[in-house]
This record gives structure tokens, sequence and C-alpha cells, in this order.
């Protein structure tokens, strides 16, 4: 015959006067099925830091490990803000290469109306004026 574990999970309020009036929360050992009662506060520690561990009364020692729906929900909230980084980014680098396209289409447009780029005047004759006067 298969024997089934149960999962003990349940808050026992007691009024000794040793335990503060805290309550008591009754887990189950992963190892040996024995029922360890931790104070509520206790638990609250173990289950934010690994370094606070609790044992059973067989002495099997045990920690809160982070769950893996946790874990990936931490991976994911990290995706999204990698992707909404990399949005922005990609949003000011279009905005920067539109705004380098149009000063490009303006400054052929001037060469064509014969406005040297370099000396801001206009001249006739443009490609000679930039070979005799800002040629290397």
């Amino acid at each position: 015959m298969a024997r089934t574990r149960v999962t003990i999970e349940r808050v026992v309020e007691i009024n000794a006067d040793s335990w503060a009036g805290e309550g008591l929360i009754i887990r189950t050992c992963y190892s040996c099925g024995s029922p360890i009662a931790l104070t509520t506060d206790h638990e609250r520690r173990a289950r934010a830091s690994q370094a606070v561990n609790f044992v059973c009364s067989k002495g099997h020692s045990q920690v809160f490990t982070e769950t893996t729906e946790t874990r990936l929900r931490q991976e994911l909230e990290e995706a999204q803000t990698r992707n909404t980084n990399l949005r922005q980014s990609l949003t000011e680098k279009e905005e920067m290469l539109k705004a380098t396209e149009q000063r490009n289409v303006n400054l052929q447009k001037r060469v064509r109306a014969g406005v040297c780029p370099h000396c801001q005047r206009t001249f006739q004759q443009l490609a000679r004026h930039m070979v005799s006067k800002h040629s290397p």
C-alpha cells in the first residue's frame, strides 16, 4: 500500500507568555513528514532570507527557497524593463537619425542653390570656388 504524504499548513493562536501571543504555523518536514511549528515571525524571517533555517524534531535542517513562480515573475519583470529601455533607446536613435537626414537634405538644397557649405557665401560657379578656396 502506497503512503500519501500530506502537507499540513495551519495557523494556531496560542497565548503562552513565552511566545508573546504570536501565532504558530505548522509545516511538514520535507524529508520525514514530521510536523514543525514555527512562529509567524520566524517563518517571515526564514522566507525573507535563505540564511535563516529551521529544523524538524528528527534534525533535518530546512530553508525556504525561491519558488519557480517567483523566479519566473522576477525574470519577466527584468525582461520587461530591458524591453522598455530598448524601445526608448530605439525611439531616441530614430529621432536622431531623422534630424540628421533633415540636416543633410537642407544642406543639399543650399549647395544646389550655390551656397558654399564652408563660408556660407553664394557663388555662380560653386564647384570652381570649392576647388580654389577649400581644397586640401
